[in-house]
């Protein structure tokens, strides 16, 4: 839960401050979209997009329902500009930092360096006790962030709501 919490805001907050790039990956409606070309070219990668990555995406979803519903980028679209990148880099870096502790790349160091040493059960008290306290707290502030990000964006016509593409 961790990783796909940290994976989805790193990727809202690319698409939202990064003007005129946009994020890395891609959202569930989007994959979908993509399914029949993944058909297309050949049985393993087939494989790999309908038993794993539209899999992850549909738990990543349902996570992010869980931990902030008013995060949630499907069915959305948003304007980027230097102004709007600004309202949202101010609301949100502090929990994308903390989103960042929690990623792969603490998690796979900390698990070396514990095996390097023969201490196993460090990393895991690591994990169980302060990244799961870090993840509460990222939650805790990413609920106000995503709060305040949408306020100050309804405030200036720019809004998430605003913006929804027709059905």
């Amino acid at each position: 839960m961790h990783l796909s919490a940290y994976d989805y805001f790193k990727e809202s907050f690319l698409r939202r401050t990064r003007v005129g790039q946009g994020g890395e990956g891609e959202d569930l409606d989007q994959a979908h979209e993509r399914k029949q070309e993944a058909q297309e070219r050949g049985r393993f990668i087939r494989f790999v997009y309908e038993r794993i990555f539209l899999p992850y995406l549909e738990t990543q979803k349902k996570h992010i329902a869980r931990i902030d519903p008013a995060a949630q980028r499907e069915g959305k679209r948003v304007i980027v500009d230097e102004r709007t990148a600004a309202i949202y880099r101010k609301h949100n870096l502090l929990p994308m930092r903390l989103w960042a502790i929690i990623s792969l790349a603490p998690h796979a160091y900390l698990m070396s360096i514990a095996a390097m040493a023969d201490r196993i059960d460090l990393y895991f008290w690591v994990r169980l006790i302060f990244m799961n306290a870090v993840f509460l707290l990222a939650v805790v502030l990413q609920r106000r962030a995503t709060r305040r990000t949408q306020e100050e964006l309804s405030a200036i016509g720019a809004a998430d709501e605003l913006l929804r593409v027709p059905a």
